[in-house]
């Protein structure tokens, strides 16, 4: 896959992230399989204790992942679309303008003053 062509977010969610993402997800998978979907996701969130699930050799890292990284993971995303959206908006109407300079160059125009 050609990584070069998605947006910075996109491009972290594949090249850094995706580790944690198939990670997270085989965990569920596997939980899933032992106990069923609804036991596993309560897990995850954080409203079952893994200490009173039947094999907790899958439950206690699925409820550390769900308690401690997921949280972190979402806070890291969460930060970076807001980051690169208040960097947009500082660049605002500069930005716009060197657009329209290089586009009236490019056309051999004079840039107006």
């Amino acid at each position: 896959m050609n990584v070069s062509v998605l947006n910075n977010l996109a491009h972290w969610l594949v090249t850094k992230a995706r580790w944690f993402i198939v990670f997270t997800a085989v965990l569920f998978v596997i939980e899933c399989l032992l106990v069923g979907f609804s036991d596993a996701w309560e897990l995850l969130v954080g409203r079952a204790s893994p200490k009173d699930a039947p094999y907790p050799w899958c439950s206690w890292p699925l409820s550390v992942v769900g308690w401690a990284l997921v949280p972190a993971f979402i806070g890291g995303v969460v930060g970076y679309v807001v980051s690169s959206g208040v960097e947009s908006r500082r660049r605002g109407p500069r930005a716009a303008q060197k657009s329209a300079a290089m586009q009236q160059r490019g056309r051999g125009n004079e840039i107006p003053r």
